[in-house]
């Protein structure tokens, strides 16, 4: 009896939370038999932080936001988000390409996307995920700042000639 079930095993890992696996057997009858259980699966997997595929990250950051460009050594067909943002997947705080290609843009205000402000440091974590519904060993996370503390000097010069007459 135990030889004539066939067992098929699911999986869906969701990284941080308990994976659900679905069971399903065939009885003698054929009849397909479903089963669900829960185990935290959490300490069994380690994925590492990299910058592979990834040219370029860059934050520039204005009066009143912050943009992350992102450019990658081949054509990206992930998602780039900010802590917290994935599950509503919703701009300006995720961005999936229309189509793939090798750089991506974000650009949020200051007070958007869980920013953290404290006092004149507004900082967040921006997420590339290379695969746009899982997290995979290649993915990455970064913190970017943006410290308006220290003053900044701007130097403008220019010349003006005469022409004579």
């Amino acid at each position: 009896m135990a030889n004539s079930t066939s067992i098929l095993l699911q999986c869906c890992l969701v990284l941080l939370l308990p994976a659900c696996y679905s069971v399903f057997a065939k009885s003698e009858d054929n009849k397909p038999e479903e089963s669900l259980f829960e185990q935290d699966l959490g300490d069994q997997f380690k994925i590492d932080a990299s910058t592979q595929g990834l040219q370029k990250v860059n934050l520039r950051c204005g009066a009143d936001s912050m943009r992350i460009e992102l450019k990658t050594e081949e054509d990206f067909q992930g998602v780039m988000y900010t802590r917290g943002s994935y599950y509503k997947q919703t701009k300006p705080c995720f961005v999936k390409p229309e189509r793939a290609g090798r750089s991506l843009e974000m650009k949020f205000n200051l007070d958007q996307c869980q920013t953290v402000n404290n006092g004149e440091v507004y900082s967040n974590i921006v997420v590339v995920q290379h695969d746009p519904d899982i997290v995979t060993p290649g993915d990455a996370a970064f913190a970017v700042e943006c410290d308006f503390r220290k003053p900044r000097g701007v130097t403008v010069s220019s010349e003006i000639q005469a022409r004579d007459r």
